[in-house]
């Protein structure tokens, strides 16, 4: 996705210097598969973890862990 052009142009000079990278997801929108290869942790609410994992409205810890689970398939430092 173009608008993580920058992000992730930046999240690669963090990890090519030995940093680890933690986004926070907020606003929630759309993140590229460039980007979530990259990210080591993700930092997310209901909101940003339903459109993140494509799931229906989080309500219960029953939901938030299925979003989890599905978050975590998104990227090999998520798991």
């Amino acid at each position: 996705m173009a608008d993580d052009i920058i992000s992730v142009s930046a999240a690669r000079a963090m990890k090519a210097a030995g940093g680890q990278l933690v986004l926070n997801a907020a606003p929630a929108r759309t993140l590229s598969d460039d980007l979530a290869q990259i990210v080591d942790v993700i930092v997310v609410n209901a909101i940003e973890a339903e459109q993140l994992a494509q799931v229906p409205v989080i309500d219960t810890l029953a939901g938030a862990l299925g979003a989890a689970k599905q978050l975590a398939g998104r990227s090999p430092s998520w798991s």
